[in-house]
């Protein structure tokens, strides 16, 4: 069992933007949300589709486990916009972000607020992840072992997987969050903000 090194278990809040995915796949990244060993989190399924294409699954995931919020946007909104709606609505002092289409290891929360309660200085943190796409080779993707050599890989490409991480709300807040000019690259911008507070909490594993 990972030791946290916070007085209490703090509130995480999960964003799990959904629109066009298959249900099954969908399913899948919910589920290893879900199954965290790190269980003071609560899940905002945040419905892009414009219409409700989610709301009748989510329903019977909040039947079964408080912990699921479900968000409906009426219209398409973007990945963006929609992130910035579910952030606002959240209650946690922390918020994780998860994709509809990727996957998290049981310990990944456990890891991170570990990393984030030994490091009040960061701002976020991130893990290193595997790559899987249809059927391109699988790619263990490791991120820098510092938080310079992280700041030069950023203005090259950008190595944190938007899965991965976990950031404080008072730096995402101080920093402006999401910024709502980008329908794409939202996430760059966000670490590159929140990298000028904070350093980032790296778990490589």
């Amino acid at each position: 069992m990972v030791e946290l090194m916070f007085k209490d278990d703090p509130l995480v809040s999960v964003l799990l933007p959904v629109c066009g995915e298959d249900l099954e796949i969908v399913e899948e990244s919910f589920s290893s949300i879900a199954a965290q060993t790190y269980k003071n989190i609560e899940i905002f399924i945040l419905d892009d589709s414009g219409v409700g294409r989610f709301e009748k699954w989510s329903d019977q995931k909040r039947e079964k486990d408080a912990r699921v919020f479900y968000v409906k946007n009426w219209t398409n909104m973007g990945l963006t916009q929609t992130l910035v709606k579910g952030a606002r609505l959240c209650h946690g002092d922390f918020i994780a972000r998860q994709d509809a289409d990727d996957f998290s290891l049981p310990d990944r929360l456990s890891y991170q607020m570990e990393a984030l309660g030994s490091c009040p200085e960061c701002s976020f943190s991130a893990t290193s992840y595997i790559s899987e796409c249809f059927d391109a080779p699988r790619v263990e993707r490791i991120l820098p072992d510092s938080n310079s050599r992280l700041i030069d890989a950023l203005f090259w490409r950008n190595p944190i997987c938007h899965s991965s991480v976990v950031f404080r709300r008072s730096y995402y807040e101080q920093c402006g969050g999401y910024d709502l000019r980008y329908r794409v690259s939202q996430d760059l911008d966000l670490w590159l903000k929140l990298l000028s507070l904070g350093e980032c909490a790296i778990v490589k594993d």
